[in-house]
């Protein structure tokens, strides 16, 4: 066995940066709370709210963009209160593959809470050792939603908590300017594959619209969207 595969040492490294890695508990870094439980009739207006959907299709958020509200007093929005850089982890769901799903926030909310299907897990002390643009990979490693997982329960519906996601390690760069480099990389290639979906989808759309104004009745929907695009380049 080599010497990275011993130590805390990446076999994949940017140019310029030496030295192990720190490995540390979540529960190091940061500290948990359940979050809102309100009846139905008070969601609909009021202050924005981080919601289960938020969390598990992003792995990072701008409260800005957040959809939901829900009508709090000033206890309950200082209470579940937001911030830039707290993470936020889905904590239950009818399926165990969806727990523990992690999303940061980049940007400073105003008047913002976080729904009771997600945790919230804030810097402890204010001190915080993890970029934010980092976090949203740290917590989403293969090793690390293997462990989220196996330390998440099963009942009726799957679930998590704080106690649990303390005890779960990560391995990050102490260098913040590694941190950096490395969640500005991923964000760009994020980034990309976001374009290439969208790509993907506007060709989707007009092979269903070639289809439908095709003269042949038995035109195959089925049709790959290889052949769309053969079809541009010899029109070129």
């Amino acid at each position: 066995m080599s010497n990275t595969q011993t130590k805390n040492v990446p076999e994949l490294r940017f140019p310029g940066f030496e030295g192990e890695w720190e490995e540390k508990k979540v529960g190091e870094l940061l500290e948990f709370k359940n979050g809102l439980n309100k009846g139905k009739e008070y969601f609909g207006s009021g202050s924005s709210i981080v919601n289960f959907k938020d969390v598990f299709n992003n792995r990072s958020l701008n409260t800005n963009n957040l959809t939901g509200k829900v009508n709090v007093n000033s206890k309950e929005l200082k209470n579940y209160s937001v911030e830039k850089g707290d993470v936020f982890f889905t904590r239950t769901s009818e399926v165990i593959g969806e727990i523990g799903y992690p999303s940061v926030i980049l940007n400073d909310p105003e008047n913002t809470v976080f729904s009771g299907f997600v945790l919230r897990g804030r810097p402890k002390s204010g001190i915080d050792l993890i970029n934010n643009n980092f976090k949203r990979y740290v917590f989403f490693t293969n090793s690390f939603r293997k462990e989220m997982i196996t330390k998440s329960s099963m009942t009726t519906r799957a679930l998590t908590s704080g106690s649990a996601i303390n005890k779960m390690k990560v391995i990050y760069p102490v260098s913040a300017k590694e941190q950096r480099k490395i969640g500005d990389f991923f964000s760009k290639l994020d980034r990309q594959i976001e374009l290439e979906e969208q790509k993907l989808e506007l060709l989707q759309q007009q092979k269903k619209a070639i289809c439908r104004k095709s003269s042949h009745r038995n035109c195959d929907s089925k049709m790959r969207i290889v052949k769309i695009i053969h079809i541009g380049k010899i029109a070129k």
